[in-house]
Parts: structure tokens; C-alpha cells; sequence
């Protein structure tokens, strides 16, 4: 049979992959080997980290694990080196000698750390809680016992609740721990310690992203997370966000009653950390819903409200965290849109005045969302509480919700402008219907020109249809739109039937060329 080390070379070669085989890499500095040696167990390292490694009486391979009866190391493996040598040379965009795996920069190091080459070698010559650190990750990772490696993650949790959390990142970011991490995920019944190294990845995760790179780098080490969560693991759910965009299709992961256990779930019974597990739940799911077909999305919102799950986001609309509020406002709104059944139920319930502050805070896609949401809000039957929301959306927040609309108007897409006039026009008529305003008039014009606006058919769809739901709703509207504010009563009537008729018009002539545009 042919060397397991020259086809690994000889696959590399030919695929052009810059990435080093493992052969070519020494297990305890995750570094390409510079001056190999292979012991006796035939594991091969890096003299320095091995030589270290043994000189701190250790006498088992750190891989293996097999004892070791000889502390002399042999001569460079010659071989090795000249296939890395040659592996270099055709590798362009290798950097030499000093090439690490899964190298990145970390997307928040609040202070820099002149850490060792070597993952374990170089620990020793720190002191007090570090060596400690030091004893307990040399077991995670070479311990043959479980209970060992599960005592050690106990501990590594103990030293980082304790502090000095920036000190000994980088060394608990180290690919080898993150492994070690994974195999306690793999290999422990303990819900202590499962708990314990799902708090420690999510902590290091949140703060490094090569910790997420190297968890991603092998499938089945996500499913394993994946699998933990739907078995009642529920803090698991801040991980698999952190995950989330190296993650495929997380609709067709079953997770649905894992998200919602942990949204009826109790916030004093998760174990805190940088997120809140109700916080990723709310969140994944509202990338779930954003990113299914109405029909599939349709399914998970019969299980939302029939599971009176709808409450429990209701709730999360007055969170601390805006992109929280957000992503329950979203799914609120897939609700409305896919069963208008609960919207009298979010309408009576909801608490709009954070997520109106969120308005201002918000960059311009959200604040549409937060626009068309509040729009869907009011599409109320009950016109007691149609006009009790739209009270609230009018004086219920620190600053003039009617200038914030007016102003985000004037800039907004076209085919957005209708639904944001149409909601400035309703607020505007709570007062005094029959009086003009800057805000009547501003919104009048722009509904107008969106129904002339032949350009656009979405623009002028959606003007014939905001106003179309308006009509009937404010029958002053004819008089703003036909040009006379003295109509009689008895007008109104005919004069809704006219414009109903001419926006139906519209929408049909509009529909139909849209239709042959795509023929």
C-alpha cells in the first residue's frame, strides 16, 4: 500500500489547496513543522514544543498517549521536511515555516496578548492562574480518563468566572482547547459540564472568531451542538447564532421546539452570559421565518400562536437589545401577514413605545420594517382599537413620530412611499379630519404621484391599494383627493364607489402589464 503521508501530499498537489496537510502540521502548535521529529509512538512534532513538552515531566505522547521510555529525542525526519519543502514551493501563497492552521484575525481582541508559538509549551512560564490554566487544559486535551478532561472544563470555567477573561482567551482560543472542548460536547453525560463548555465556547466564541472557524471546520462537531439543543440543552441556542452564518438551511433542522421551549422558558433559569438564550432564539427565528416560503413559514406560524407563543414575544418588544426588539417585531409580522387572526391579540398587547425609540436608532431598511409593521397593526376591524394603536403610535414616544414619518418620507424608495404616507395619513386624521395639514398634504401628493407613476408599477400597485383600505376607512380622503372640501354627505357615497372603481382600474391595468412584461 502506497504512504497514507504521499497521497495526502499527492491530493494536496493536485488540488491546489493552500491548506497544509496534517501531516505537514505539529498537533501541539498548530504550526507547519519546522524541525520535525517523530517519536516513538510514531506521532510527529515539533522539536521545541515536544522537548518542552517532556521537560516538564511528562512521559506520555500528548497524541497518543502512549507512554514514552525514552526521553531522547531522534534526528530530524528528513523526508518530512523535504515533502514540506517541496509542498511550500509549489504553495505561492504559503507563508514558510510560520504558516498556522485556521489562522484569523479575531472580530474583538480588547487587548492584545503576546501569546506563545507553542499552545502548551510556552504555558508554563506564566505564573499563578495561568499555570493552574495551564494543568487543567493539559488534561482536557491528553487525559485518557473522561472524568479528568470533565474536572478540567469545571475548572477552566472556575478560573474564567474568577476574571483575567482577556488574559487567557487567546490560550483557550487555541484550535487544540477548542477540540478538547468539542470532544467533552461528544463524549460527557454530565449536564454540569456540558453546560459548563457550552458557557466557555459561547464566551470565547463571542470574542474570537477563529474559535467559530475552528467548531465549523468539521460538520459533524455542529450537528453535535445542533443535537445537544433539541435535546433539552437549551443555553446551546447562543452557540448555534454564533454559528449561524457558516450554518445552511437552519429551517430544515427540526429546531422549531427547541426555539420555542426556550421562549416559554423562564430568563432566571438559563445560565447567563454575553447573550441572552431567549435573545438567539428570537433571533434565529426570525432569520428562519425571513428566509422560508409562505407556505413552509405558514406551518411555523400556526405553531406560534397556537403554542401561545406570541405572548412571550410580545414581550421581548420592550428588550434592552434593538436588533432583539426588531427581530420580534418581524416575526409579529409574518404573523399578521400569514393569520390576520392574531392581530386584534398583538394589537391589545403589544408595548409600542420601545420599539418606536428603536426608530431612531435604527438604519433605513429597519426603520421601513418598523414602518410596514406598525402599518399591518392597524389594519384593525375594531375601529375602537384601530384608533386607541394609531393614539399610541402618535403620542407615545419621546419625539414627534409624525415629523420622523414626514421626514423618512421624503427620502424613501418609491415603492416604499405609499405604505409610509398611508400611515402618516391615518395619524393625521385622528385630529381634525376636515383641516389641512403639512403632513395631509405631503402624503396626498406623494400617493398621487405614485398612482401616476407608470415607471414603477410596485409603486403604483401599492398607492391603489393603500388607498383603496383608506377610502373606505376615511371617506374624507375623496374630498382631499378630488380637490373639494364641501361635499356634501350624501356625495361621499358615490364618491368612494368612483375612486374604489378607478383604483381597482389601476391595479387591474397595472397587474396586466406587469404580467406581459415578464412574457
Amino acid at each position: 500500500h502506497p504512504d497514507p503521508l504521499i497521497e495526502d501530499y499527492d491530493n494536496i498537489q493536485s488540488s491546489g489547496n493552500n491548506t497544509p496537510p496534517k501531516d505537514f502540521v505539529c498537533p501541539i502548535t498548530t504550526y507547519v513543522l519546522e524541525d520535525p521529529v517523530t517519536s516513538e509512538t510514531g506521532q510527529t512534532y515539533e522539536r521545541k514544543a515536544i522537548q518542552e513538552w517532556m521537560e516538564r515531566g511528562n512521559s506520555t505522547c500528548p497524541i497518543a498517549r502512549q507512554k514514552l521510555h525514552s526521553t531522547q529525542l531522534p534526528k530530524i525526519n528528513y523526508v518530512l521536511r523535504r515533502f514540506i519543502a517541496n509542498w511550500q514551493e509549489k504553495d505561492q501563497n504559503s507563508t514558510p515555516v510560520q504558516m498556522q492552521l485556521n489562522r484569523c484575525e479575531p472580530e474583538y481582541q480588547p487587548v492584545k496578548i503576546s501569546a506563545p508559538h507553542t499552545s502548551l509549551g510556552g504555558l508554563g512560564s506564566l505564573d499563578g492562574t495561568i499555570n493552574e490554566l495551564c494543568c487543567a487544559i493539559t488534561n482536557l486535551c491528553t487525559s485518557e480518563i473522561l472524568r479528568e478532561s470533565e474536572m478540567a472544563v469545571l475548572q477552566i470555567e472556575q478560573i474564567w468566572r474568577e476574571g483575567q477573561m482577556v488574559d487567557i482567551q487567546t490560550i483557550l482560543s487555541k484550535p487544540p482547547v477548542v477540540n478538547g472542548f468539542v470532544d467533552i460536547l461528544s463524549n460527557s453525560v454530565d449536564p454540569h459540564v456540558l453546560m459548563a463548555t457550552i458557557f466557555l465556547l459561547c464566551e470565547l466564541g463571542s470574542r474570537d472568531s477563529c474559535v467559530i472557524h475552528t467548531l465549523t471546520r468539521v460538520d459533524t462537531d455542529v450537528e453535535c451542538i445542533v443535537a445537544l439543543f433539541q435535546k433539552g440543552l437549551l443555553e446551546a441556542v447562543v452557540l448555534i447564532y454564533l454559528l449561524m452564518p457558516f450554518i445552511g438551511n437552519l429551517a430544515e433542522m427540526e429546531l422549531l421546539d427547541s426555539f420555542l421551549k426556550v421562549l416559554l422558558g423562564r430568563e432566571e433559569d438559563f445560565v447567563s452570559m454575553f447573550m441572552k438564550p431567549k435573545a438567539a432564539s428570537v433571533l434565529l427565528l426570525q432569520h428562519v421565518l425571513r428566509n422560508t416560503e409562505d407556505e413552509r413559514a405558514s406551518k411555523i406560524v400556526k405553531r406560534l400562536t397556537s403554542a401561545r407563543v406570541v405572548e412571550a414575544i410580545l414581550c421581548i418588544l420592550e428588550a434592552e437589545l434593538v436588533e432583539e426588539r426588531l427581530s420580534a417585531m418581524l416575526i409579529l409580522m409574518r404573523c399578521m401577514q400569514l393569520d390576520g387572526r392574531c392581530i386584534n391579540m398583538i394589537a391589545n398587547k403589544a408595548e409600542l413605545t420601545h420599539l418606536l425609540e428603536s426608530f431612531i436608532e435604527s438604519n433605513e431598511a429597519h426603520r421601513f420594517e418598523i414602518i410596514q409593521f406598525l402599518s399591518e397593526l392597524v389594519k384593525l376591524n375594531r375601529r375602537t382599537l384601530n384608533e386607541q394603536v394609531l393614539h399610541i403610535i402618535k403620542n407615545d414616544s419621546t419625539y414627534s413620530s409624525m415629523h420622523s414619518l414626514l421626514i423618512y418620507l421624503q427620502t424613501a424608495l418609491p415603492d416604499q412611499c405609499p405604505v409610509v404616507a398611508g400611515l402618516i395619513l391615518q395619524l393625521d386624521l385622528l385630529a381634525e379630519p376636515r383641516k389641512m395639514s403639512i403632513y395631509r398634504e405631503e402624503a396626498v401628493d406623494v400617493l398621487i404621484m405614485c398612482l401616476r407613476n407608470s415607471d414603477n408599477p410596485d409603486a403604483q400597485i401599492a398607492a391603489a391599494e393603500t388607498l383603496l383600505v383608506l377610502l373606505g376607512r376615511f371617506p374624507i380622503l375623496v374630498n382631499l383627493l378630488s380637490g373639494s372640501f364641501y361635499l356634501n354627505v350624501q356625495d361621499l357615497a358615490g364618491q368612494i364607489v368612483m375612486w374604489r372603481k378607478m383604483i381597482l382600474e389601476i391595479c387591474l391595468v397595472v397587474k396586466r402589464q406587469r404580467s406581459v412584461s415578464f412574457l
